[in-house]
């Protein structure tokens, strides 16, 4: 396996052979993940931790410069940090160590979610930071559900899978500042990010929704990451690229550690 010049040979990897109906309508050729031997269905070194043991790297450390549509350029540095996209010193947030290497995901524990200013609601959390997940998904519908009272009485859950959504032409007028706050490192989405766009007809399917195709679905999701990747994560979030691409990230995988630096897409 050769990824952007560096190799390693015997690589395990895992073909699919039935794909379940969750995710047929995903235009997706495969998963490549970077996570941990944990995380592995084959208990097999991954293809990083591989490169690291090999010494084709020279640091245990991959960076993601994640970015906005609009912007683009979206870069993976691995065995290193590409500092050209920093505008502010790398801040480690706190990684529940034992977690993580048991899992296989990078977990980091939250102060507080604070929206529209107002904090105290979900403190003590736990969150995935996840570059493979594009949008955020709360612990259960309950929690995503407690988030949107915070954020407009509009919102809300139009089916029972975790998806919330509003009018289309209500969605622009309600302001989302989302800001997790991981041990004093804060990492915020804008109001311009609370919509995903309009949701496929036949997606609402509670009471007055069900039918309606004038709605537009916003980008927390409920249900639970426990639905997602295992029951061992239903108390936890998932910080997915809604948050990541305003924001330079970089993941030690040898001392198990995630740092963050503003960059030029950040929120002010």
């Amino acid at each position: 396996m050769n990824v952007g010049g560096l190799s390693v040979t015997a690589q395990n990897i895992l073909f699919v052979t039935n794909q379940s109906i969750t995710w047929e309508p995903d235009p997706y050729d495969g998963i490549f993940g970077l996570g941990f031997q944990a995380d592995s269905v084959l208990d097999s070194a991954p293809f990083f931790q591989r490169l690291i043991n090999n010494g084709e790297v020279k640091k245990g450390v991959y960076g993601f410069y994640l970015s906005p549509i609009k912007v683009g350029h979206a870069e993976l540095t691995l065995g290193d940090v590409d500092y050209s996209k920093l505008t502010g010193p790398l801040r480690p947030i706190p990684v529940d160590v034992t977690v993580t290497t048991n899992t296989g995901h990078f977990t980091a524990n939250i102060t507080d979610i604070i929206v529209n200013g107002q904090g105290g609601h979900f403190l003590g959390q736990s969150a995935i930071p996840d570059t493979g997940t594009s949008n955020i998904v709360a612990p259960t519908n309950d929690a995503a559900t407690k988030l949107y009272e915070l954020i407009s009485p509009k919102i809300q859950l139009v089916n029972t899978a975790g998806i919330y959504a509003v009018p289309c032409s209500e969605i622009i007028e309600i302001p989302a500042e989302v800001t997790f706050d991981f041990a004093g490192v804060p990492m915020k989405f804008p109001s311009s990010e609370l919509n995903v766009g309009p949701i496929p007809t036949g997606s609402a399917t509670i009471g007055p929704y069900k039918g309606r195709n004038d709605l537009c679905q916003t980008v927390v999701i409920g249900g639970g990451p426990g639905t997602l990747i295992g029951p061992e994560f239903n108390d936890v979030w998932i910080v997915g690229g809604t948050i990541l691409k305003y924001y330079y990230t970089a993941w030690d995988v040898t001392n198990v550690g995630i740092s963050v630096a503003t960059t030029v897409q950040s929120p002010k």
